[in-house]
């Protein structure tokens, strides 16, 4: 989370009811980072309507902002190592797919994104990602759900939606 302006982290998140383990996850928390529009309210599955009780809603950032703040993690040219954020193509991919993505929202959050963080340009061209992803990436493609488990395929979905999204000038904001 070094990228987000104000700084952030990474949070380690385990569910449990009743001492039993439900679910495991990280929970990205970063400061200061420009946010277009008004968070997303996401409603969760209505499992306990029998005892009246409603679904659980969380905020979460929108959708496009999800898609730039990635996309600003994957392009980060690094100097002094490889690129280690393998996950962040998984959830483009997932975004790209099922997320219902607005052009012009990721585009502005893209802009915005960029802009705002001032740490490297917006590339006219993704670079593939590193071979070293091959190894792990099938297994989070697929616990993911998304439509190929290949790194080669997913960078083409990728390159696919940014060029759809492109060009990326001040005047597209």
């Amino acid at each position: 989370m070094a990228a987000a302006p104000g700084g952030g982290g990474v949070f380690s998140v385990v569910a449990k009811v009743a001492g039993r383990e439900f679910a495991r996850f990280h929970l990205d928390v970063g400061f200061g980072d420009a946010v277009l529009d008004g968070p997303e309210h996401l409603v969760g599955d209505d499992l306990l309507a029998f005892a009246e009780i409603p679904p659980p809603v969380a905020l979460a950032i929108p959708k496009a902002q999800q898609f730039a703040e990635k996309i600003h993690a994957y392009t980060f040219p690094w100097t002094d190592r490889e690129n280690t954020r393998s996950r962040d193509l998984v959830d483009m991919v997932l975004l790209i797919e099922r997320g219902a993505l607005d052009l012009d929202a990721v585009r502005r959050a893209v802009m915005e994104t960029f802009t705002h963080r001032r740490r490297h340009s917006i590339p006219s061209e993704l670079a593939p990602p590193p071979r070293s992803w091959a190894s792990e990436f099938p297994a989070m493609a697929t616990e993911a759900g998304i439509s190929t488990a290949d790194v080669d395929e997913a960078f083409k979905i990728l390159g696919a939606f940014w060029n759809q999204i492109r060009p990326l000038s001040p005047s597209d904001i």
